[in-house]
């Protein structure tokens, strides 16, 4: 007698839909749209969230001891509660929900 054991069916089944999934053109579009997303919307946010906390190339005119590339909570602090905060984030931040509520 041979001593080959055979794959439950329950198994066989799901590993061929699995595979059918995987092949199919709605998928395959969806993956590739994906790919769209991240290369569009995630890889240019985090890019973004790093330059605000990691001191850039010009950033040594706002404080000598800033190194390139170190990582600084100092563009947070200046945006939250430096001087122009109010006019530069808080007021238009205002304005923006006035509008949005006033248009809801």
């Amino acid at each position: 007698m041979e001593s080959r054991h055979r794959r439950p069916a329950v198994i066989e089944r799901w590993g061929n839909r699995a595979r059918a999934r995987a092949t199919s053109p709605q998928f395959l579009v969806s993956l590739a749209l994906l790919a769209v997303l991240v290369y569009l919307v995630l890889v240019p946010l985090v890019q973004l969230i790093w330059r605000t906390v990691t001191w850039g190339e010009g950033d040594r005119r706002l404080s000598p001891a800033a190194v390139e590339g170190e990582i600084t909570g100092f563009h947070w602090t200046e945006a939250l509660f430096g001087p122009s905060s109010n006019a530069m984030l808080f007021e238009p931040l205002a304005n923006s929900l006035f509008t949005g509520l006033f248009a809801a």
